[in-house]
This record gives C-alpha cells, structure tokens and sequence, in this order.
C-alpha cells in the first residue's frame, strides 16, 4: 500500500508540474515578470479553463490546482521535492501550499523549513495543517491578527444539501473566542437533553440542541425528566457543575474535517515553558460556563514576544487572539490555572 501510495505522490508531482509549465505558456500579461523558477507571478485568463478541460474538473477545482501548482514551482521547493519522493501525498502539498499563500516569499521560506525541520514524514494532513498553521502565525504575527479580522467581516453561513438527502448548515469566518464558546453551549445544552431524558446519541443531542439554539425552541420541556432533573445550585445545570473538559462527551472539541479533534494533536504539542489555563466564559444570555483549554507561551502572555498559543479542539491560535482570550479567561471566577511541571518559568 505504501509502495503504490509513493508511485500517486510521484503522479500527482508529474501532473502538478505539467500545470506549471503551462503557467509559464500562459502568462498573465506579456510583461508579467517571470520568477527565478521561470514560473511568472500570474497566470492568463484562462489557464485554468484549460486545466479544467484537460482534467475533466470544475473551474473552480482547477484554479486551486493552478494555485498549488505554481506555489510548488516557485516558493515550496522542499514540499515540491517531498510529493515527488513520496514523502507526502498531494493533499498534504495541497495543506502546505494553501496556508503559506499568505505569506511573501521570504516568510514562505521560514514556514516550510520549520515544518519540515520537524518532520512530516508519517503525518495525518490534520497534524500537518496544525504544524503548518502555527509556523505560518510565528513567520508573520502581525499579518495573522490582519488576516484573521479580514475574514471575520467576510463572515457567512451556508446551506447545502447532502448525499443523502439530509443537510448541512455551516458558519464561515466566525471569531475563534465565539466559536469556542458556542461549541461549548452546544455541549452543555446537551447534556442538558440527557438529563431531561431526550434519546440519543452524544453527537444527536448535540444537533438537536444546536438546532434547539438557533429555532428558540426547547425539546427537554416535552420530557417529564425535565422537570424532575436535580439542581446542583443556583442557576446552575449538570453542563457546568464539577465539569472538567476531559470529562465532557466530546472533551469539549467538535469534530473537524483533518482537524485536531480527528487526528489528535500534532506530535509538537505545547513544549515546556508554557503556562496551561482551563479558560471560563459566559454568553451574553448567561448559560453554563464554556471550559477549554489554552495553552500561552509567557512572553506572548506578558506581550513580550509573538509566539502563537493553542486553544484545545481548535489549534493555533495568534498572538493578539491569545492574549484576548486569556484577559477574558482572567475575568471569570470558573477559571483554572494549571502549569507544565517541566518548567518555572510558566505563569497559572
């Protein structure tokens, strides 16, 4: 399997070269300046129209194959080599070259060589797109907070039918801090259904109470058990009691496509020197705390250098995010500081 998987890697490289010659027959205009690979900066108008007809796919498809193509020619040398040796498929390629595409030259360069000096051999994409995105916030801080922002006023949410028949409702663009606690709301008016009685599956329930959310409707108050559910104390519910996040049916994490919670975290999980704090938040409707974990080295907690944090169930998160959300964290009574016992020098 692994023999037959290298001879795709090798395939894929041949193909996506052949597509970056194209690129080179089809500059964008006549006066485009051709890379030192001699790959220009753009491509024609209809290049990818081309790729589309000669693979039988999508425009759309085959201007993302365009982009990958062209990123490997020029500015992912080590990622080029790597598909071609097998080392990695071209989904993985695709991963890399899809979160340096953001960056200049220069930055693109630090990215990959980080993520490669760590080792990518043997890797899920998800534990890629992991190391990948935390080398892209430590090459370009700055721009990732941009970045970041200019995403949030693009915000959407979407609507699609499935293959079976069912469908999919899905939020793009959403800030991380609200995300994170609207995953965890979810979670808790979960277990809020279990305990009035409502059957299900842990994932079920969870839908039921996300459409319960966004309908204003309650299905616990048809279940008797509802009424007959213990108090744990004021205003409290069995989400937010004595709930630590690995106790959670989820952990506290949804399911992502290659995400973290799919394929566990990267193998170059918080390093010693990092302070580890359970953050607390409440929504402005005032349910059960939300828990998750994050993980802030000390100078980015202190401001004094720009390395990325990690928040638990969703990955690395940038500087000026990590700082938000600890400050938002400190502000909350529920709050559980904890600290590697590798080093001192963490701050609980």
């Amino acid at each position: 399997m692994g023999g037959w998987q290298r001879i795709e890697s090798w395939a894929a490289a041949g193909r996506l070269s052949a597509v970056a010659e194209l690129i080179r027959r089809r500059p964008g205009t006549h006066g485009d300046r051709a890379t030192c690979s001699g790959i220009p900066a753009s491509w024609g108008k209809f290049c990818a129209d081309e790729v589309a007809v000669a693979l039988s796919i999508s425009r759309w498809a085959a201007e993302r194959t365009t982009a990958v193509a062209r990123d490997l020619a020029t500015c992912l040398p080590a990622t080029n080599r790597a598909l071609g040796e097998g080392v990695i498929d071209a989904y993985k390629a695709q991963v890399i070259a899809e979160a340096t595409r953001v960056l200049d030259d220069a930055a693109t360069a630090e990215a990959e060589a980080s993520v490669f000096a760590t080792g990518v051999a043997g890797k899920t994409p998800g534990q890629i797109r992991a190391l990948i995105a935390r080398a892209v916030l430590k090459a370009d801080p700055a721009g990732a907070k941009k970045r970041r922002e200019q995403a949030q006023r693009d915000a959407r949410v979407e609507l699609w039918r499935e293959d079976a028949g069912t469908a999919a409702i899905c939020g793009f663009g959403l800030p991380p801090d609200a995300a994170l606690a609207a995953d965890q709301e979810i979670t808790a008016r979960a277990a809020d259904l279990k305990a009035a009685g409502v059957p299900g599956t842990t994932d079920q329930l969870r839908v039921r109470a996300y459409l319960d959310a966004l309908l204003g409707q309650d299905t616990a108050a048809r279940y008797p058990a509802a009424q007959a559910a213990p108090a744990t104390g004021p205003g409290a519910s069995p989400a937010s009691e004595g709930t630590q996040p690995s106790e959670s049916p989820r952990d506290g994490n949804s399911r992502t496509k290659d995400g973290p919670a799919k394929d566990g975290p990267a193998q170059d999980g918080p390093a010693a020197g990092r302070g580890n704090s359970q953050a607390g938040q409440v929504t402005d409707a005032g349910h059960p705390m939300a828990r998750i974990n994050l993980t802030i080295p000390l100078a980015t907690l202190l401001g004094l250098a720009k390395h990325p944090g990690e928040a638990a169930g969703f990955g690395p998160i940038d500087p000026a995010l990590a700082r938000d959300l600890a400050a938002q964290a400190a502000g909350h009574p529920g709050t559980a500081l904890g600290c590697p016992e590798a080093s001192g020098q963490s701050i609980h």
